[in-house]
């Protein structure tokens, strides 16, 4: 049976090898050539995770910021849904109260305690919350 390390190293060999361009540079998936030693980077703490250009490397820094701010969306709307009840509470209020209840924290009256960067995490979640229960809604159409 084939070790799974080994398995994993030598795709990874042959990945690099692909990349492999004259004087030590590389090709990145985008079709780039590109001295590492210069720019770009990996984009992981894979170790099997390749080395792309500059232009690919900040691409990637962009999509790990953005998932980490989805994630924080995600779990305050799981704590939301914890401290006010999931749907059924949700579905008593009027687009109208939606809009009161973002407004109220975007402009810190409701969220005065957070600083911006949660308090905007808290009206994104809310947010979600409104377009969840407009959607359970059968007007939503």
């Amino acid at each position: 049976m084939v070790d799974i390390i080994e398995y994993l190293e030598a795709g990874a060999e042959a990945r690099y090898d692909r990349m492999a361009q004259p004087g030590g540079k590389l090709k990145c998936g985008c079709g780039k050539i590109f001295d590492p030693e210069k720019e770009g980077g990996v984009p992981s703490p894979n170790p099997y995770a390749m080395p792309v250009c500059g232009d690919c490397f900040e691409k990637c820094l962009e999509d790990v910021k953005m998932e980490e701010i989805l994630r924080d969306i995600r779990k305050e709307r799981d704590r939301q849904d914890k401290q006010w009840g999931e749907a059924g509470h949700d579905d008593q209020h009027r687009q109208e109260d939606w809009t009161e209840y973002i407004t109220g924290f975007a402009n810190a009256e409701r969220g005065a305690a957070l600083d911006f960067r949660a308090r905007m995490v808290s009206v994104a979640a809310l947010a979600v919350a409104a377009i969840q229960s407009h959607d359970r809604k059968p007007e939503a159409g």
